[in-house]
């Protein structure tokens, strides 16, 4: 299981790694499922898809900028189970 966001310290998995991973085992004939964990930054997803604004307007939480990290490994729960 991966984490995108923990509630407590907001860590994220390296997802990107993880699904790159994923895409060279299948050239092997092999896969593998992931499950990510967003119980706090699936809410920040919703901010990491493609179109949005970068810096939100104030909005409690949301107002915080993500760092080019954090967004791009949200922009990759799609590819998730």
């Amino acid at each position: 299981m991966t984490i995108a966001g923990t509630t407590e310290h907001g860590s994220v998995d390296p997802l990107s790694e993880i699904f790159e991973l994923r895409k060279s085992m299948e050239k092997q004939g092999m896969s593998f499922m992931i499950h990510v964990d967003a119980a706090w930054g699936g809410y920040f997803a919703i901010k990491a898809q493609p179109g949005a604004r970068r810096r939100p307007e104030p909005e409690g939480a949301f107002s915080i900028e993500l760092n080019d990290w954090s967004y791009n490994q949200l922009r990759c729960l799609g590819q998730a189970e």
